[in-house]
């Protein structure tokens, strides 16, 4: 499969390649949209000759890494999330072969996606999987093979793509391994989107095949937060949110069962902050520093390319 380039002497036609990609995946987009019966699919693999069937993948060794974003645009910071989940842990033996998906929902895809439509987002995913192929060889001891698939889901609940992403792989012979924020689990883990239980996430749990890694985030990421060579507080508290599952203080009323704990890891992440505001004001501004720091090479240039986030 060709890389993708709209920089040097890729950038002469530019405008033509970008009319292609965005009328290609508009109309995988309307396809998917109006199909009833689908509720995942595949748009795209990377780095892999493998034939996909009925959007899923076949011959899949390894883990699936998910991350699931709305990448609207796709940033630095969501790359560094990425590699940092594939770097070896100390408590499980990594997979030498991985999958990555880059999930995107469309649950509401028949209303106008805001900022930038789904097709750009798209685009865009295309764009951040080359731009994770290169910087794999930055990893010491990267996994021998990877690939990337592109993925569009129709479900908003994290449990409802759980149990679709389980059935879309169902030869992978690792772990689905679900990347997040610290937000993002407190939202996962939160009683009162499940009737004011946590019980239907037993599956979840309990299956063996899904992990969450959930990055450790200061609450405003880029800015020190302190000097001294003591354990932040902001990561104290995250640790005692796992502590207090994995000793049973919210199985009663909460139904958190302490075994869920070991699905749950914390990684250090590298300290990038994620904000689309913060990215869309230096497009309205044409900050191209703020640009170049927050946004991969290729995903800046597509920004400014297309007039994203003008206004």
């Amino acid at each position: 499969m060709t890389s993708i380039s709209l920089q040097g002497t890729e950038r002469q036609g530019s405008s033509k390649r970008g009319e292609d990609l965005l009328a290609k995946y508009g109309e995988f987009l309307r396809a998917f949209q109006e199909d009833e019966e689908a509720d995942y699919r595949v748009v795209e693999r990377v780095n892999s000759s493998a034939e996909l069937e009925d959007g899923g993948a076949e011959n899949d060794l390894g883990d699936l890494v998910v991350l699931d974003s709305s990448f609207n645009p796709p940033t630095k910071a969501h790359l560094n999330i990425l590699l940092s989940s594939l770097l070896p842990s100390k408590d499980r033996k990594r997979s030498q072969h991985v999958n990555i998906l880059l999930l995107l929902a469309i649950k509401n895809a028949d209303k106008a996606a805001l900022p930038a439509s789904f097709d750009h987002r798209i685009a865009m995913m295309r764009l951040f999987a080359e731009e994770i192929k290169h910087r794999l060889s930055d990893l010491h001891d990267p996994p021998s093979t990877i690939n990337i698939d592109i993925g569009l889901i129709k479900h908003a609940r994290f449990l409802d793509k759980a149990t679709t992403l389980q059935k879309a792989y169902p030869s992978l012979l690792g772990e689905i391994i679900f990347l997040t924020g610290f937000d993002t689990l407190i939202r996962i883990l939160d009683p009162k989107y499940y009737g004011g239980t946590l019980h239907a996430m037993a599956p979840f749990f309990d299956s063996g095949r899904n992990r969450i890694k959930c990055n450790y985030r200061p609450p405003n990421a880029g800015i020190p937060t302190s000097s001294s060579s003591e354990e932040p507080w902001w990561r104290r508290e995250q640790d005692e949110y796992l502590r207090r599952i994995r000793e049973g203080e919210r199985e009663v009323g909460e139904g958190c069962m302490r075994r869920w704990a070991e699905r749950i890891e914390f990684v250090d992440g590298i300290d990038l902050p994620i904000s689309s505001t913060e990215v869309r004001t230096a497009v309205r501004g044409g900050d191209d520093e703020v640009l170049r720091r927050m946004l991969p090479g290729e995903v800046k240039e597509w920004v400014i390319a297309q007039g994203l986030y003008r206004d």
